[in-house]
């Protein structure tokens, strides 16, 4: 089974990690390719050309974020017989995430000859698609599949998920799925996390890459000084934790009454 690894690549400190634990895999053969020195964009479009040129070369293709880290050596091995085990383009797994402390989307397993040339790489959703693939979310927190999110984070880690995830929410709405870390990042008191996340939902910007989001994390550090923008990020922030929980609650107690 011939396997490519691909990783976009910044400045994160997990990559020595990230790139040991690629080697380490044992039952398949295994290729990693590395993106750095390129926007947040020009990776994006970067890794989706490699993907199609390298379709008949390979038989899978796994994408693995330079700060996520396969937690054992057998990893790649089970997610490819996971795979087997449905006829789909795709599957993503959550991953484990440290800033957060739960389990979020996640890891992307492609059969490699699904690939074709029809895909558009928009500069704010970059991973759509990824996404429109065939394929579904597995739910799984099997240690066969472990891969860990962030182990032993920055602030400016904390941030730039808090931030990415705010701006994914102002292009998707409340529906988003990186709506609900908000409440996650409220129980586990990140703030450096939550004031990303109020940055990127209230601030409209071209493109999320790492130099704009170093200076919006300049400007925020500087928070704990500010009493007003204090008290803003706390407020605004619990008002839309609030308003999740309620809808979650809403939610379950009508899926209950659908039920019976």
């Amino acid at each position: 089974m011939r396997v490519l690894v691909l990783t976009l690549k910044v400045d994160e400190p997990q990559f020595d990690n990230c790139k040991a634990s690629v080697v380490s895999q044992r039952g398949v053969m295994l290729e990693h390719r590395v993106f750095e020195g390129l926007s947040g964009y020009e990776s994006a479009v970067a890794l989706y050309e490699s993907c199609y040129q390298a379709r008949k070369e390979f038989d899978y293709f796994i994408k693995l974020d330079a700060d996520m880290v396969f937690d054992h050596e057998s990893v790649v091995l089970n997610l490819i017989r996971l795979h087997e085990s449905h006829n789909l383009t795709r599957i993503t797994i959550p991953v484990l995430d440290h800033i957060s402390q739960t389990f979020i989307r996640g890891l992307h397993v492609i059969k490699a000859g699904c690939i074709d040339s029809s895909y558009h790489i928009s500069p704010k959703l970059r991973d759509n698609w990824i996404s429109g693939l065939e394929g579904r979310m597995i739910w799984t927190r099997n240690e066969k599949y472990r891969v860990n999110h962030a182990p032993h984070f920055s602030d400016f880690q904390s941030f730039t998920y808090g931030f990415n995830r705010g701006q994914k929410t102002r292009l998707e709405g409340v529906r988003s799925p990186s709506y609900e870390s908000l409440y996650d990042l409220f129980k586990c008191k990140n703030m450096h996390a939550i004031r990303g996340f109020m940055s990127g939902l209230c601030l409209e910007v071209d493109s999320f890459d790492h130099a704009s989001i170093q200076k919006h994390f300049a400007i925020e550090n500087d928070t704990p000084k500010n009493g007003f923008l204090r008290t803003y990020y706390q407020i605004s922030g619990s008002f839309f934790a609030s308003v999740f929980m309620v809808l979650k609650i809403l939610n379950s107690k009508i899926r209950a009454k659908i039920g019976r």
